[in-house]
Parts: C-alpha cells; structure tokens; sequence
C-alpha cells in the first residue's frame, strides 16, 4: 500500500535533483564547485518501500568561502526537501575536503625537468584545471608540491570504470621519475 507510506526513495531522489541547482545557481562561473551524489542506499528489493535512504555526498571548492555557501545550500535544501516530502532528515559531516594547488615554482622545476627528459613538444603547461578529489592535496598543504599527470591517451580517467591503464607509459613514467631524483640530488 504505498499510498498510505513515506517513500524515501522518492524524496532522495527529489533531493538529488534540487542539489544540482547548488553550483549551478549560487557559484559564479570564474570560482568552481562541485556537488556529488556518489551513492544513493535505499532497500533491497523491488516491490518493498525501504524505510531509509542515505545520500553520501562529495563536496569541492576552490575558496572556503564557496564551501561555506555550498554547505549552507546543501543543508537548507535538505531541509526543505525533508519537509516538503513529510519525512526526517539528519546530515552527518566528514571532515572538509582539501583543494589541491600546486606550488608555482616546484610545478616549474618539474616541467623543466620533463622538459630535458621527453622535449619541450612534450610538456603542456599549464596544464589543465580538474576539480576531482585527490588525497596528494593534504600532503600539499604541509610541503610544497606539484602533481602532474604523464598521459594516457585516449580514455577516460582513473576511478572510471572504463579507465585503461596504457603500459607504454611505465618506462616513461619510471624515466621522468628518477630524472626528477636525480635533479633534486644535484
């Protein structure tokens, strides 16, 4: 009798739609956020109405400022939503994700680097602005650092489930790797 239950699969999902209007509607497009629902756990069946939901989500900015707006977002909409669906709601923070900023001039003496390596035809820089979640950002924060990517052709990236790995790149990667050893051992 779902007409006489709460059904909190609908409200997640209704709740999922209205927090893609966070970045879309409250972040100027020169700053960046990103708002994910990376998992939706309700039930196991299908012909049973679950009695909870959980949306796990991964929130980035790139200034804490638009962290604090998009958190605020995240947590009246739920509220909102919540109210407006008749069924409860409680929003459990982890700890803040960190933003990932590549120390200027250790990101040139690694290019420089690759540059000797693999030739100047080689190298882009600067290379490309992503706003994935990378855990090398909280290293980062304590010592100067540069991440950077090698290559791999033609396919969608790491964690994606089409992502494959071109071998071709070991030697490479291994070459640029000990050049870089070698360069900051002179």
């Amino acid at each position: 009798m779902p007409e006489k239950s709460i059904d909190p699969v609908v409200a997640g999902a209704s709740l999922v739609m209205a927090l893609q209007t966070i970045v879309s509607r409250n972040v100027g497009a020169k700053d960046s956020a990103v708002v994910t629902v990376g998992a939706f756990l309700a039930g196991d069946a299908g012909n049973v109405i679950p009695q909870t939901a959980t949306l796990r989500l991964s929130i980035r900015s790139s200034a804490p400022e638009t962290r604090k707006l998009v958190l605020d977002k995240v947590r009246a909409i739920a509220a909102a939503q919540a109210a407006s669906f008749g069924v409860g709601h409680e929003i459990v923070e982890g700890p803040p994700g960190a933003v990932l900023v590549n120390d200027p001039v250790q990101t040139a003496e690694c290019a420089d680097v690759a540059r000797a390596l693999l030739g100047d035809d080689q190298v882009v820089m600067p290379g490309p602005t992503f706003m994935g979640s990378e855990d090398f950002a909280y290293y980062a924060q304590h010592k100067p650092g540069s991440y950077c990517f090698i290559g791999n052709g033609d396919t969608p990236m790491v964690h994606h489930p089409m992502y494959d790995f071109d071998d071709r790149n070991l030697p490479v990667g291994a070459a640029y790797w000990v050049a870089l050893v070698q360069h900051y051992l002179k």
